[in-house]
């Protein structure tokens, strides 16, 4: 990641909403059961990633619909750190 692109993710942060919501992701697992963390996905998922996404690599991505019982549709952006809609492609599809 850029210095660029962290401090700009760090602005972001700053506002107590925004870390709120990022943050409480990580807080519930810790909440969640064992067994609860282990769970397929039962609703239909649509999985956005870049290849400058700095914390999933591609095969994180790729493997998204192994942990879901229902469909699920990667779509990707190359060279997006933001994923830019107009940039978004369908890559895979599972179901």
């Amino acid at each position: 990641m850029s210095s660029q692109a962290a401090a700009r993710d760090a602005e972001r942060m700053r506002d107590r909403d925004a870390a709120r919501g990022a943050l409480n992701w990580y807080r519930a697992m810790f909440l969640s059961s064992p067994r609860a963390l282990r769970a397929k996905i039962t609703v239909p998922t649509l999985y956005l990633w870049s290849d400058r996404d700095a914390a999933i690599g591609p095969q994180g991505a790729a493997l998204t619909h192994v942990s879901s019982r229902a469909p699920t549709r990667l779509k990707y952006s190359k060279g997006s750190a933001t994923g830019s809609q107009k940039k978004l492609r369908n890559n895979s599809t599972h179901s």
